[in-house]
């Protein structure tokens, strides 16, 4: 909890210093650059970063993200941050885990039989168009409906693959799925992440879905041989 306490404390101050706002009667100037966040040595984020008086404050956003990988969730109702944790991690054993188990519980689903539609209980909708595999590159058309009340987020930052034990990491999304997306609306477009292993027959896609302050983690297996 200190640890996070602490990037609280540096997302506020990196929010000053990008604001440009004088402080104490004095302008202060930071170096702007790109990071890089790593979890079990696989990239999972390039977040923007701030160098101010040999201090780097990165966005506290993508820090979170990749606690979630490590089953570290959080909740922030405008005034109390709270952290959890679980073992549901696929990182938490250290070796990661392939959700093509029939026994965990995840949906198996021929990627012939696309496309694929989750509905979250908090009325986020995920449907699947399709799936490419492209040189170095995966390529999933998708589209994202909100059917709640309140506002959802509209980013697929947090949507990666394992196919066994390699993770496929995301490289780029649509500039549509960023900000909220707002009750009764729907964005759609591209969503992509590195290539798939040649050999791979199935793999599992994580991603997540978010209205108000429900977020909804979930998987699902895709089988190219059928």
């Amino acid at each position: 909890m200190k640890r996070a306490a602490g990037y609280v404390a540096t997302f506020l101050a990196g929010s000053i210093l990008t604001a440009g706002v004088a402080w104490a009667d004095t302008l202060v100037q930071a170096k702007a650059g790109d990071a890089s966040i790593f979890v079990e040595g696989n990239r999972v984020s390039s977040p923007p970063k701030l160098v101010y008086d040999d201090t780097t404050y990165l966005p506290i956003w993508y820090i979170f993200q990749a606690l979630n990988l490590l089953g570290v969730h959080y909740t922030w109702d405008g005034t109390n941050l709270s952290l959890t944790s679980d073992t549901s991690s696929q990182y938490a054993s250290g070796s990661g885990s392939d959700s093509a188990n029939p026994g965990n519980g995840a949906p198996l689903v021929p990627l012939s039989k696309l496309p694929y539609t989750y509905t979250s209980p908090n009325g986020m909708q995920l449907t699947i168009q399709s799936i490419s595999r492209e040189t170095n590159a995966t390529v999933l058309n998708v589209t994202l409906t909100n059917g709640g009340k309140v506002a959802g987020d509209a980013s697929m930052l947090t949507t990666f693959i394992l196919a066994g034990n390699q993770y496929v990491g995301l490289v780029a999304q649509d500039p549509q799925f960023t900000g909220q997306l707002q009750p009764g609306t729907s964005v759609s477009g591209n969503v992509t992440l590195t290539g798939l292993p040649e050999d791979a027959k199935q793999f599992t896609l994580y991603f997540q879905l978010t209205e108000g302050y429900s977020t909804d983690r979930q998987n699902v297996t895709f089988d190219t041989t059928q």
